[in-house]
């Protein structure tokens, strides 16, 4: 699948810590996926929602979880074993 993302003009990038995301929310993504499992993750939807559409997957996802996910400003809140399910209807189409 990255391949043809790719072929398709995605760029994908991996900010692995708080510094990172700072840095690059500069020139902010398309569409950002945050890891719920990071211990920074709320921290980093609530900063990079003002800035671009956030996809937030994690383990174990409830419905608790999920609220207060989007409440911190996250579009989709996902079970990491579903993302790819959903990843063709979030990525925005090129050209």
């Amino acid at each position: 699948m990255t391949a043809t993302a790719a072929d398709l003009g995605y760029r994908f990038l991996v900010w692995r810590n708080p510094a990172a995301l700072e840095h690059g929310l500069a020139a902010p993504p398309d569409l950002l996926i945050v890891d719920l499992d990071h211990p920074a993750a709320r921290d980093a939807v609530r900063k990079a929602a003002s800035a671009t559409r956030v996809v937030a997957i994690g383990r174990a996802v409830d419905d608790m979880a999920e609220a207060a996910v989007m409440a911190l400003g996250a579009e989709v809140v996902v079970e990491s074993d579903r993302i790819l399910d959903r990843l063709g209807g979030l990525l925005p189409r090129r050209a």
